[in-house]
């Protein structure tokens, strides 16, 4: 609409988009240059009308320039005035419509108010016996698809309040009636032949009543529906009960359904006509029994059962009225079947048809209705407007309860549903009742396995006591049962309503803040029975397993660990975390077991005799004997499977088919077969479509705008798959609109049944991604939720870099658990983009900041992120352009957060004296423009104190640390998590300066705080358990330290996942312990190298002892946990979960790969150890700088292994090194810088290089006196090596020549040389060793005659490698047992060779 020169903003919507100057948008011959880019699906053009006709135009547009256009749309002109409604009239408009809807809210309650006058002077008024019929809405019509509307708050209930004048009118019986009314039952009783109707009874059980749930749940109605097709067993006909059991049925009923066709039904024989049939006796023998109870049928002795059944109604015999409807088929309607079922369908026989006319005319004359059907489609129809009007009328529009009475009327019917069946255990009722009647004050808890009947023990038990003890208030609340019962917030505050209701008593208000109503639950409880003087109150809570995650509800820290003197707590769990919780506080239990073989006989009789369904006594004991029967709920589901047979005959083959399954999920899947052959009888696949998109989904899917669309779009029609989820509503839980499984054993099913094909996931997850791209506008929390999530399962990685990359998007996501979504889905991306390059153009380009964020606050999150992702030089950058926006608007604390975390990467990359520059920065502005006590100017000093600590600065350290946690206490006192955070850093400190027993105390000040905060399981644990751990690690306290990383483990693995960072961390950590060799192993081998020193150590070992050795036994763990083993398995576990997480290139990858290395090093496996500790260093260079602490750390390392294997310029190379960045580092005064220095003096000693040995010796000694003082331990062990480098050096072992080739050697050691063996140095070591060791005793006469031999052998490979550091670590030759070669054996003449290092 508009006039030339009217300018139009036109939003369109498409594909493939691009932001570039050639974009054009073609409207007609006009072509558009003006473009708003907002994203590849989204663009907004300014069109100026004068280019523009009236009319149909085609649109189009080009990503070239016009070059080429794409697809073609048809938009329509027209002419028009332009009404110039402009921003400030929408303004008035807008208050004037808010005013209306006042206006109408105002009315509503004066309504209100006089409907409430008027009930209050009909209660007043006697009315004459006869009152007007009940004004009730227009009958409804067939379901149809919900359309999206605009809310209106207040007009949409005005229709729905009567006048005053039309509420004098209206019955009292019309008010909301009581939900522990049972009159807000309807049970529907059908009556008709059985062998035509079929299909008609099919569709109103299948099809009709799952329908009328769905009204009679929003009115709180229960709905019941009886249909006796196969509900009499043949024994019950063979003992003439079955017109009793029909009689019996009807009279429970207040609902009846007539259907008839040309069909009589059961009835006796015409003895003029045909011969009596031997169902003539039986029928007779029915009527017998029945009129001893029901006397009026003796008159209809010659009729039909289905005739007796409905004269029971007609003619009023029943014990009161009946609602009933008659509906009888077209008599053409058999002629459109086929021949073979024709017959079916006619009547049986002239006798019958005269009986049946008679029938069909006195139904015409009764007073109730009756209707015409030409088909089965056509009935339902008609059922459904007919019992619709019928409810509408009965329980009308404004009486549904009010909120807190619709929530207890779902916890009733969901425990009257518990009550129906349930076989009574009296011990489990015992236990329950000496509990209620005892003076305890802590709860009760009933435990067992998934479906082993907890709720049915607590709903049947509390049925029984409020019968026995009326006065005692009892409250039920099952979690699950409703959309808010979940909520611990909602729990304690529906039992303050409960309690309130029941005493009117609103002396005290309920708290609103949750904390609030915490802290004062059991004081308000205690208050308010003291008030009222109530003897005593008994609350059940059933089935905490289903708590909702939120707030940490489930590590019960809400509930009291003791209540009041009169109030007693039932409740009950699986197990489950809250389970774990409870059985710590120790309280009285009571388990449930499994059901004992009778008890499944007598639960399925029950339980199928209240839908008036009986098995025969062989089908009873068949379902008995069964052991997957014994679970309650597997038992449930089959005879609910049972029930919905309508084939009696062919039941038996049902039962068999249902008892092959093992479990409760593949019973599920008989179930899901049996759906397909109800609901999909065309082959749409509508109940594998309907349960697979649910599976895909990540937190369910809600019915009516998303799974509706998504069937639509597969071609399936509203009703169907509306009438489908009616269906399997028991299978589903609905989480707050979002439709979920149940129970794991479904999903289990579906997974099993429909989805074992990966493409066929792919496709699903494929088709929701394009769901939630095309469907939900902007970036909602659906969207958040399902998008990302399914493009990363769909394996679509363009789109997913494009929405991850997408600003609001990123805005969503990088919060709370999504983060590590995140970084999930860019670990599978940055082999394929720059993630760094992505943030920052899609920052310059601007395009999709989201509009309720700052641009400043942005830049600072994505800088967070790729902080996260190791990403340090992108994550400067971006902080930077977050400083700068932040500077621009003079918003001195948002510079001071940013630099706070710029500080943090410096750090990071050991840039510790600029870090240390920013941090003091930091701290000037928070003191300036917070004050000196404020939170973050202890986060701060926090930063600065492990700064302090990484240098050495131990005094600054300590000072930092008691400033902050001097602020922290005196802001929130002693027991808050902040003050927890400073203790923590506080035992790192300790553990540095070997104060064991303070960091101790630090640790377990700390944990109180954390577990009575947190609850015992939060995983702000873990780091305090770690930090804990390894200070008792430093103490040789490796039980303690075990438990203390087991626990950690644990609850990281149950609260973040198995494969989390922070459990890596742990699993590292874990690695660490088993690495730790005990002290006793270490000094065992310390004495055995000093024996070897020893000048007549090797002239006085016994050599014909020595045997040689075979494969290696398998490892041992000792008893303080050492294994290498272990230790490997560990350290694997925790590379993998990180390089799936945070990717190869991040420095806690390296860490592991550096900790490897060294594993691979004490286990002789010097390839691998190389692979890994060169690795471990290029990340650590590339990621942290060359003059990091944990560079030195890989130079210390690789140092030991070309030590190790000779390779004596590689090995100076590394620690020189080494030397270099703890220079660096610390400057010339630090342990580590004195450690290097021993070292390399060792290496040049050993080489005999003594003037190179002495200087490296001084310069270690030197730093040791002024930092540890002249008489500590290390250093006078460096003053001794010093001293042993001025006296003559010993001999070393005198190698003996040995007569026999190396082959021999080989396979006299019964071992195999590899080429990677061989590969590695050490291994030709051992073969030079083998060689020389010989006839060391025979040939050993003296130093100068071992030094000739020496000489003439020029063996100089007997020092290097695996001999050499066995040699050194303690290769005692006494001790090693060796097995004896198979073969020839060993000569008395030749002296046996040493062990051969450990194959790998």
């Amino acid at each position: 609409t508009g006039t030339r020169g009217t300018i139009f903003k036109v939003s369109l919507l498409g594909d493939n988009f691009k932001p570039t100057a050639d974009m054009r948008i073609k409207f007609g011959n006009y072509v558009c240059h003006e473009i708003e880019f907002h994203c590849s699906t989204i663009i907004i053009a300014t069109v100026r009308a004068h280019g523009l006709e009236p009319g149909e135009i085609e649109v189009s547009a080009s990503n070239n320039s016009g070059k080429d256009y794409g697809n073609v749309i048809t938009m329509t002109i027209k002419e028009g005035e332009d009404e110039g409604i402009k921003s400030w009239h929408r303004k008035e408009l807008n208050a004037i419509r808010n005013k209306i809807f006042q206006i109408q809210a105002d009315l509503l309650d004066v309504q209100k108010m006089e409907y409430g006058l008027s009930v209050k002077f009909d209660e007043a008024i006697t009315y004459p016996p006869a009152r007007p019929a009940l004004p009730g809405p227009a009958p409804a019509t067939v379901v149809q698809r919900p359309q999206p509307q605009q809310p209106q708050p207040y007009r949409a209930h005005i229709k729905d309040v009567l006048s005053a004048k039309d509420k004098l009118n209206v019955k009292k019986s019309v008010v909301a009636k009581s939900v522990d009314d049972t009159s807000r039952e309807a049970r529907i009783f059908i009556s008709s032949p059985f062998k035509d109707m079929n299909e008609e009874r099919d569709l109103i059980v299948k099809r009709i009543i799952p329908k009328l749930k769905r009204l009679c749940m929003e009115r709180d109605i229960l709905l019941t529906c009886v249909d006796l097709r196969w509900g009499v067993t043949e024994a019950q006909t063979q003992g003439a009960a079955t017109l009793m059991m029909c009689l019996r049925e009807i009279e429970k009923s207040n609902i009846f359904i007539g259907l008839f066709g040309e069909r009589y039904g059961w009835c006796l024989s015409e003895n003029s006509y045909r011969k009596p049939t031997p169902q003539d006796e039986i029928l007779m023998r029915s009527f017998s029994t029945a009129s001893k109870e029901f006397p009026w049928i003796n008159q209809y002795k010659d009729r039909s059962v289905t005739e007796v059944e409905m004269r029971m109604v007609i003619e009023n015999h029943a014990n009161e009225h009946k609602n009933g409807w008659f509906y009888l088929r077209d008599p053409y309607y058999a002629e459109g079947l086929s021949a073979d079922k024709r017959q079916d369908f006619l009547s049986e026989g002239e006798f019958e048809k005269v009986k049946l006319e008679s029938l069909k005319r006195d139904i015409k004359k009764s007073s109730y209705p009756s209707s015409n059907y030409n088909r089965p489609s056509h009935l339902s129809e008609l059922i459904f407007d007919d019992l619709t009007t019928f409810l509408n009328q009965q329980y009308p529009a404004g009486t549904e309860l009010s909120p807190f009475k619709r929530e207890r009327f779902l916890h009733s019917t969901y425990s009257r549903n518990l009550t129906r069946v349930y076989l009574p255990t009296e011990k489990h009722f015992m236990s329950l009742d000496l509990y209620a009647s005892s003076n305890t004050t802590t709860p009760l808890v009933v435990y067992g396995e998934p479906g082993v009947g907890k709720s049915a023990v607590l709903a049947n038990w509390a049925k029984r006591y409020k019968e026995h003890h009326p006065e005692v208030v009892v409250i039920e609340h099952y979690i699950g049962c409703t959309a808010a019962s979940s909520l611990y917030a909602n729990i304690m505050r529906r039992v303050m309503d409960e309690l309130q209701e029941f005493l009117s008593d609103k002396t005290d208000d309920i708290p609103t803040d949750l904390k609030e109503m915490e802290r004062t639950f059991p004081s308000w409880l205690e208050r308010t029975m003291t008030r009222n003087k109530t003897g005593r109150v008994v609350v059940i809570v059933d089935s905490l397993d289903n708590l909702d995650e939120s707030n940490n509800a489930r590590t019960l820290l809400w509930l009291p660990q003791t209540f009041p003197a009169a109030v007693r707590i039932v409740l009950s769990a699986s197990p489950s975390r809250p389970l774990e919780m409870i059985k710590k506080r120790a309280y009285e239990t009571l388990e449930i077991t499994s059901l004992a073989e009778g008890e499944r006989a007598s639960f399925a009789r029950q339980y199928l005799n209240t839908n008036s369904k009986k098995l025969s006594e062989a089908q009873e004991h068949k379902i008995a004997k069964c052991p997957q029967a014994g679970n309650p709920r597997y038992l449930k589901v089959l005879l609910e499977d049972i029930s919905m047979w309508g084939q009696f005959d062919q039941l038996d083959k049902r039962i068999d088919s249902d008892l092959k399954a093992k479990d409760t999920s593949e019973l599920y899947e008989i179930v899901l077969e049996r759906l397909e052959k109800d609901y999909d009888k065309d082959g749409k696949d509508i109940v594998k479509l309907f349960m697979s998109y649910i599976y895909v989904s990540r937190k369910g899917l809600f019915l009516d705008t998303e799974l509706a669309h998504l069937l639509e779009a597969e071609r399936i029609d509203f009703n169907s798959f509306q009438s489908l989820f009616l269906g399997v509503e028991d299978l589903l839980l609905s989480s707050g609109g979002l439709l979920v499984f149940a129970n794991r054993d479904i999903r289990r099913a579906v997974r099993q049944r429909y989805l074992k094909d990966e493409k066929e996931k792919l496709k699903l997850h494929l088709k929701l991604a394009e769901f939630f791209e095309r469907t939900v506008e902007g970036v909602r929390d659906r969207k958040v939720d399902e998008l990302a999530y399914q493009l990363y399962n769909a394996q679509d990685w363009t789109k997913l870099q494009a929405c991850v990359t997408n600003l609001s998007m990123f805005n969503k996501l990088y919060t709370g658990q999504q983060k590590f979504d995140l970084l999930k889905y860019w670990r599978s991306l940055e082999s394929r983009y720059d993630v760094v390059d992505c943030y920052i153009k899609a920052i310059e380009r601007g395009d999709s900041l989201p509009a309720d964020v700052l641009k400043g606050d942005l830049f600072y999150q994505i800088g967070h992120f790729l902080d996260d992702m190791a990403k340090y030089d992108g994550a400067t950058k971006v902080f930077e352009k977050a400083r700068n926006v932040y500077n621009v608007s003079s918003q001195n604390l948002a510079v001071a957060k940013t630099d706070f975390y710029l500080a943090k990467i410096l750090a990071t990359q050991a840039k510790y004296d600029a870090s240390e520059e920013l941090f003091n920065k930091c701290l000037s502005i928070y003191i300036r423009e917070k004050g000196e006590e404020d939170l973050a100017v202890s986060s701060v000093l926090n930063k600065l104190g492990e700064i302090y600590l990484v240098v050495n600065k131990f005094d600054k350290s300590e000072e930092c640390f008691q400033k902050s946690l001097r602020i922290r206490k005196s802001r929130f006192g002693t027991n808050h998590w902040k003050v927890a955070k400073t203790l923590t850093l506080m035992i790192n400190y300790h553990e540095r300066r070997r104060n064991f027993a303070e960091g101790i105390e630090c640790g377990k000040q700390a944990l109180k705080i954390a577990e009575e905060e947190f609850g015992p399981d939060d995983i702000s644990l873990t780091t305090i358990l770690v930090a804990m751990g390894r200070i008792n690690m430093a103490q040789k306290q490796y039980d303690e330290a075990k438990k203390l990383y087991k626990r950690a483990l644990k609850i990281a693995e149950e609260k973040v996942g198995k494969d989390h960072p922070k459990t890596a961390e742990i699993v590292y950590e874990l690695g660490s312990f088993f690495f730790e060799k005990p002290e006793e192993l270490v000094r065992v081998n310390t004495e055995v190298a000093r024996n070897f020193k020893k000048k007549d150590y090797w002239n006085q070992q016994n050599y014909n002892e020595v045997k040689l050795m075979g494969k290696k036994a398998p490892e041992k763990e000792n008893k303080k946990g050492w294994s290498l083993d272990r230790a490997e398995k560990n350290f694997l576990r925790a590379l993998s979960i990180i390089e799936n997480t945070l990717g190869k290139e991040h420095p806690d990858y390296a860490r592991i790969l550096n900790r490897l290395g060294s594993l691979y090093i004490e286990s002789v496996q010097y390839l691998k150890a190389e692979e890994y500790l060169l690795k471990s260093l290029e990340i650590r260079v590339q990621k942290l700088g060359p003059l990091h602490s944990r560079v030195a750390q890989s130079y210390k390392h690789l140092f030991t292994l070309y030590n190790l294997q000779e390779k004596l310029e590689q090995s100076r190379e590394c620690g020189e090194k080494a030397i270099t960045v703890f220079r660096h580092l610390h400057g010339e005064q630090s342990v580590e810088l004195a450690n290097i220095y021993e070292r390399l003096g060792d290496q040049c000693g050993a080489a005999n290089l003594r003037d190179e040995a002495k200087n490296y010796f001084t310069k270690s000694l030197n730093i040791r006196k002024a930092l540890l003082g002249p008489d500590h331990k290390d250093t006078l062990a460096v003053y001794a090596l010093l001293q042993g480098l001025n006296a003559p050096p010993p001999p070393p072992p005198p190698p003996v020549m040995c007569n026999i080739t190396v082959e021999e050697l080989i396979q006299q050691a019964n071992t195999e040389i590899t080429t990677e063996m061989k590969a590695q140095r050490g291994r030709n070591d051992l073969l030079d060793a083998i060689k020389n060791f010989g006839k060391m005793k025979e040939q050993l006469s003296s130093a100068e005659s071992a030094q000739k031999v020496q000489k003439q052998a020029a063996n100089l490979e007997q020092k290097k490698g695996w001999w050499k550091q066995n040699y050194r670590a303690g290769f005692d030759a006494q001790k090693v047992v060796l097995q004896k070669p198979a073969g020839k054996p060993i000569s008395k003449g030749r002296v046996p060779l040493p062990p051969p290092p450990p194959k790998k």
